[in-house]
């Protein structure tokens, strides 16, 4: 598969988006919901989330069984006041993207589109956004309860 499709404006313009509206762990409602849009304009199914935050959505492939594959990445921004004088720094004060996750949460969805725009050529695929409870000691219970859903 060599061939690629042309997102790259698409990709920064949300990279430059999701950078400069960070939001704290659990509060990051204004990203679920712009993620949620970006996926859903790009034909991607969005499963139920029982979390206040993140969002998981669903790639049906359609060449036929195959494995499922599992993306994710960490959405939420931390307690820092950004002073990088980018026209596309965080209009939240005390709020930035220091860290990674707007290039994180960019790339899976540059994969998720792409993954949608060639569903002839894969089996079923789970396109994933989760927030930062993954990676903290509540994560058991309330990150893998969406991740059932997945399961076959």
């Amino acid at each position: 598969m060599s061939e690629h499709i042309d997102i790259d404006h698409e990709l920064i313009t949300i990279r430059h988006y999701l950078h400069a509206h960070p939001e704290r762990s659990f509060r990051e409602f204004g990203t679920s919901i712009y993620l949620t849009d970006q996926l859903k304009a790009h034909g991607i199914e969005i499963l139920h989330n029982p979390l206040e935050t993140g969002v998981v959505g669903l790639i049906q492939g359609e060449a036929g069984p195959g494995p499922r594959i599992g993306l994710r990445a960490d959405i939420d921004g931390l307690p820092i006041v950004e002073d990088s004088g980018l026209e596309f720094s965080s209009v939240n004060e005390g709020v930035m993207h220091g860290c990674g996750h707007d290039l994180h949460m960019t790339g899976l969805l540059g994969a998720a589109f792409w993954l949608a725009a060639h569903r002839g050529q894969v089996a079923r695929l789970a396109s994933a956004v989760t927030s930062s409870p993954a990676r903290s000691r509540f994560c058991s219970s309330r990150v893998r309860r969406p991740a059932k859903a997945l399961a076959p």
